[in-house]
């Protein structure tokens, strides 16, 4: 059994531009306040710190 930050991470090495696309949907979804797909990585640091740094070190999470 995978912890959810391995999983993540696995899905991200899997297809890291469909995971991108998913956080920034989840961010366009945040409305108060607003928030960035930047943002909501930096929020899954304290719960999925892998993942979050792979997505926020990637630049895929940049419009």
């Amino acid at each position: 059994m995978q912890d959810p930050d391995e999983f993540l991470s696995r899905l991200w090495e899997i297809d890291s531009r469909e995971m991108a696309l998913v956080l920034r949907e989840q961010a366009e979804h945040l409305v108060n306040p607003p928030r960035t797909a930047l943002q909501v990585a930096e929020t899954l640091r304290r719960s999925v710190p892998q993942f979050a740094t792979t997505a926020i070190e990637s630049g895929l999470l940049i419009s």
